[in-house]
């Protein structure tokens, strides 16, 4: 199988599970009225996840989306790149950072996008732009930003979860000393199953590769990924640890 379709095997089990719990749960505590709201909750969940790059990114970032008057030319290069691959031009948006940053998100090709950092956009060539968005483009071409979100969206659950128990659970409360966290403990295998296979060196030089290939321009495509991997090493972003696989 291969490794892009491997990635999607965790996420949805766990997204599985978990609404097979609330249904169980539901059925347990109250019998058929029980079942239809576990099925009820299990739906509201689903949908949390597949909105999670509207209800929680974009507004993270404070984004602006570019349209109209698009000094930079952005849309209307990405359009072109989206041709080409056959894919529906996704959303894109500016967001307020002081790091040259990218990324693209979204579940359903519906809630695609792209967002780039201000800063990249003042600092980088219409040449490197260009390659910028053709490497995006190919990852959402190949799914892995649909894959990674929903990821994404499951580990800030569990991450959330965790930090509830630290605050309700009394024995969680009693055992938490300085920066230790039993809730979040508990939760880090989950988030780890969850995230760990987007950390792969493999699978990135292969969408370089590709992008490069789209770009037919090699030389730009890795002097711009050594440029952003640079700035995100010296001056990364202030993020919460999932949300730091999307970069």
């Amino acid at each position: 199988m291969p490794s892009s379709e491997r990635s999607w095997i965790l996420p949805v089990a766990f997204l599985s599970l978990a609404s097979a719990a609330l249904i169980g749960a539901g059925h347990a505590c109250a019998g058929r009225f029980g079942l239809l709201a576990g099925f009820f909750a299990g739906l509201a969940l689903s949908g949390l996840v597949l909105s999670y790059s509207e209800l929680r990114l974009l507004r993270l970032f404070s984004v602006h989306r570019l349209e109209g008057q698009d000094a930079w030319g952005a849309v209307a290069s990405l359009a072109g790149t989206c041709r080409t691959l056959g894919i529906a031009p996704p959303r894109v948006f500016s967001f307020s950072c002081e790091t040259p940053a990218v990324f693209a998100i979204g579940v359903a090709r519906w809630d695609s996008a792209i967002l780039l950092s201000q800063s990249l956009l003042q600092r980088f060539s219409k040449i490197e732009l260009d390659a910028v968005l053709a490497h995006e483009a190919t990852r959402l071409a190949h799914r892995d930003a649909a894959q990674v979100t929903l990821a994404t969206a499951l580990a800030g659950g569990f991450l959330a979860l965790g930090r509830a128990l630290d605050l309700i659970f009394v024995p969680f409360r009693l055992l938490g000393r300085g920066c230790f966290r039993p809730g979040s403990a508990v939760m880090a295998p989950f988030i780890f199953l969850l995230l760990a296979p987007f950390d792969r060196a493999g699978r990135c030089f292969e969408r370089d590769r590709q992008a490069a290939a789209l770009t037919q321009d090699p030389q730009t495509m890795a002097r711009v990924i050594w440029k952003l991997d640079g700035y995100g090493a010296t001056r990364p972003l202030s993020v919460a640890f999932p949300e730091s696989f999307l970069f």
